[in-house]
């Protein structure tokens, strides 16, 4: 069995992780937002806001890009409904959950990038008041520092990342500064 560490005992230093813990690694100054905690958990996919994505809406980031992997030739139209009604239902935490379980479409890895992007620029578009945010970080590098080794879409305090995200919302708000 795979070990998730955002659903499992996550370590922290060495010890388990306890509720704001996340001030240990994040860096938030004027150059730099290293980590989507604290007074800027609203640039995370887990912050609750409106997302249109594929023709559907979503209660946050995290919840279309989880639906967005389902492989629709995989699912009746009908099941693909009623997994669209349990998804609105779940806590982000749940969704991310679910999205473990359910069978990817087959070009997730090639697309998954520019689904997240779809995402996120939704979010921003639709949330006057979160492009008003993004657009105070100003030039500030974004970074979802993370202990939960995410690698890909953030940076793992301790192992490093790519960062994809943090990219992913420096063009968004690129896009905006124009």
């Amino acid at each position: 069995m795979i070990q998730n560490p955002l659903f499992d005992e996550v370590l922290l230093f060495g010890k388990p992780y306890q509720k704001g813990d996340w001030i240990k690694i994040a860096i938030h100054n004027e150059k730099e937002i290293k980590g989507f905690f604290g007074d800027y958990t609203w640039l995370s996919n887990f912050h609750l806001c409106t997302v249109y994505h594929n023709s559907r809406i979503f209660k946050s980031s995290e919840h279309a890009y989880m639906f967005a992997k389902l492989d629709l030739n995989h699912y009746s139209e009908a099941e693909v409904e009623d997994l669209y009604t349990q998804v609105k239902n779940m806590s982000c935490k749940e969704v991310k959950k679910w999205g473990q379980s359910i069978v990817l479409r087959k070009d997730w890895e090639t697309v998954k990038y520019e689904i997240m992007a779809s995402a996120i620029f939704d979010k921003f578009y639709r949330n006057k008041d979160l492009r008003e945010k993004l657009l105070q970080t100003e030039n500030r590098y974004l970074e979802e520092t993370n202990w939960w080794h995410d690698q890909y879409w953030g940076v793992d305090y301790q192992k490093g990342g790519q960062n994809n995200l943090g990219k992913i919302l420096m063009k968004v708000r690129g896009f905006w500064q124009g």
